[in-house]
């Protein structure tokens, strides 16, 4: 988890490593806006909030709360299907084989 909160990466038991950068340049922001709800190194589940954001505040910032999730590394799978570019809370994104 980045120290600002704005940014973390995930890495699962297949290692597949993917970070989540939440918004454009809100790294400016230090901190403000955003909420750590796990410790860096905890185990997460699908569906478990790692950070929280008030996109409100974001947007008020002017900053966008557009929140590219890029995959750093595929070690260990076999292809990675994608499912949507445009998400909202509980959509699927990613599947790895």
């Amino acid at each position: 988890i980045f120290h600002t909160n704005h940014a973390f990466t995930i890495t699962s038991q297949k290692d597949l490593s993917v970070m989540v950068h939440i918004g454009i340049d809100t790294v400016s922001l230090n901190g403000e806006g955003f909420t750590r709800v796990v410790q860096e190194g905890a185990k997460v589940n699908v569906g478990d909030a790692v950070i929280e954001a008030n996109l409100e505040f974001i947007r008020q910032s002017g900053k966008n709360t557009i929140t590219p999730i890029v995959v750093t590394e595929e070690s260990d799978t076999n292809g990675i299907d994608k499912f949507l570019d445009i998400v909202k809370q509980g959509d699927k994104i990613l599947e790895v084989k």
